[in-house]
């Protein structure tokens, strides 16, 4: 079973990482850092919204 959920975290971390690259792959260099930007933003709300 260990074996398994091994597996299947690997096989999420993939999915995750090329749903973030096909985000990403089309963008210029501007487009990519201002994308970087909305999610530290999303992430550091979402963090706040956590602890009111």
């Amino acid at each position: 079973m260990d074996c398994l959920n091994r597996l299947e975290y690997g096989i999420d971390y993939f999915k995750k990482v090329i749903t973030v690259y096909s985000s990403v792959a089309d963008m210029t260099e501007g487009e990519y850092i201002k994308y970087l930007d909305n999610m530290d933003r999303k992430n550091v709300e979402e963090k706040l919204s956590k602890l009111k």
